[in-house]
């Protein structure tokens, strides 16, 4: 886009929000904007949100990186009517309609911490589209203020502790989005969160696993060092151990001869 095509588009979006106390016209607004940047026949460059199971408007990189920017702003200044348009976008049936309304959670003040949390785990318990999941993850991991992260990192946990695997696989990947944004430095919160799953590893989990443990590697290789040797004083668990010794292949040569062989002592 020229830099004439972008002011038009913000002047555009600027047009409509004056329209936030009223839902419906706002909403109305918006995806007349949005439909006037859609590109029903994408070509080779555009962003489009692969395998994703709903229809997509195919909107330019820079359109949705701007009418998110936009967006988030509004939500911070008007978070109540936000709140109430976030839902209502989550309710239709398009890709980027759905982005914006977890761009609008993820920037609502950190006074409305619990009903952000609560919105996010429920918009991510009731999704099927994996697409969908994975972009609410990164999102609230870019999003959220450190102070919110303190609390998404709770409900993360909860899908850590379900007994059911592919709630524990979105737990895993809200912790790979958290280490990979870099925002998150609590390191040791983040030990202590997964700490379960890498004493008694379901062994479908064990790739995602193994990912995490590597990142958290390029994190910090010395705290992960001693994470590990903690795990492995604290547990009998076979299924750890062959964790542990796969995730371990990125290490010194000196680290992983140290670790199998405080394994073997056990």
């Amino acid at each position: 886009m020229t830099a004439v095509e972008i002011s038009r588009l913000k002047a555009q979006i600027n047009a409509i929000t004056h329209l936030i106390n009223n839902r419906d016209d706002f909403i109305h607004g918006l995806v007349g904007v949005i439909e006037l940047y859609s590109n029903r026949a994408p070509q080779l460059g555009d962003w489009i949100p692969m395998e994703t199971l709903i229809p997509t408007y195919n909107l330019s990189p820079i359109v949705m990186h701007l009418l998110e920017s936009e967006i988030s702003i509004l939500a911070r200044n008007n978070p109540h009517n936000a709140f109430e348009i976030a839902n209502q976008l989550w309710g239709k049936n398009y890709f980027e309609l759905k982005l914006l309304a977890i761009t609008i959670i993820s920037s609502l003040p950190v006074i409305q911490s619990k009903v952000i949390m609560q919105t996010l785990k429920t918009w991510i318990d009731t999704q099927e589209d994996k697409i969908i999941t994975r972009t609410i993850l990164e999102k609230a991991s870019s999003l959220l203020q450190v102070k919110k992260l303190n609390e998404w990192i709770l409900v993360i946990k909860t899908w850590l502790e379900s007994e059911d695997i592919e709630k524990q696989r979105i737990g895993i990947s809200a912790i790979q989005c958290l280490i990979k944004n870099g925002t998150y430095k609590n390191i040791p919160r983040i030990f202590k969160t997964i700490e379960p799953l890498i004493k008694n590893p379901p062994v479908p989990l064990h790739r995602e696993l193994i990912n995490v443990l590597c990142d958290l590697k390029d994190m910090s290789e010395t705290e992960t060092v001693s994470f590990l040797r903690s795990i492995i004083q604290s547990t009998q668990n076979s299924n750890s151990y062959l964790l542990i010794r796969r995730s371990i292949t990125g290490f010194s040569s000196d680290t992983q001869a140290d670790l199998r062989r405080l394994i073997e002592n056990q």
